[in-house]
């Protein structure tokens, strides 16, 4: 999965996903990005099939939003 963002000044940005009883199962710092569009790169290993939250924070901003993992 690609998830793209955008960041309008350069910050350390974190990618994490919550399970629906908003437990944190997985967490990776991405490091410093620079200002602008950006890709972050998400292959599921180890998470069961179900609804997740995830979440991309830096110092000044976060994007929430919704993921179903589905296995083929």
């Amino acid at each position: 999965t690609t998830i793209r963002y955008n960041l309008k000044s350069g910050s350390e940005v974190y990618f994490r996903i919550y399970n629906i009883a908003n437990r944190l199962v997985y967490e990776r710092n991405e490091g410093f990005r620079n200002e602008g569009e950006h890709n972050l790169v998400f292959r599921n290993e180890n998470l069961p099939e179900g609804v997740y939250f995830y979440e991309i924070t830096t110092g000044t901003a976060r994007l929430s939003k919704t993921m179903v993992i589905v296995q083929k």
